[in-house]
């Protein structure tokens, strides 16, 4: 019965220490001041592809370049602005911006091409990109 008390003392003890410290730290106010109220806001018109290159007779395809992509955003071509591979996922990254986001609140399809010559598609085989289809944007 006294091991009872003391555990269940114990549980107390701890919770109620959990408690103060929840406390303390919710009422402590973040300290400001004048350049607290300046705030800088950057809007950019990039956007931002992440894709895997699989092939038929090779599995990943991982020494392409920028040049072997063609990118469109809703059936115009697109010019890629930034392009990097990651050896570590296999995973290809592009970037563009867009010639039409004025238009808010929209889907937007982009369809990511790969173009190889003859030669090459031979050694590869069926090319498949996979990643995501398209983006919604919603600049405010």
């Amino acid at each position: 019965m006294k091991f009872q008390i003391k555990l269940f003392l114990s549980g107390l003890l701890i919770l109620a220490s959990f408690a103060a410290l929840k406390a303390q730290v919710s009422n402590t106010a973040p300290a400001t001041n004048d350049e607290d109220e300046i705030g800088c806001g950057l809007v950019t018109d990039l956007v931002n592809f992440n894709f895997l290159v699989w092939s038929s007779k090779k599995g990943h395809l991982n020494d392409l370049t920028a040049k072997d992509f063609v990118v469109f955003d809703d059936k115009e071509k697109q010019e890629i602005e930034f392009f990097q591979f990651d050896k570590s996922t296999n995973q290809y990254s592009i970037a563009f911006s867009p010639q039409d986001f004025i238009v808010h609140n929209q889907w937007h399809e982009v369809k990511i091409e790969v173009k190889l010559t003859a030669e090459k598609m031979k050694e590869t085989g069926k090319i498949l990109v996979i990643g995501q289809n398209g983006y919604f944007s919603n600049r405010f």
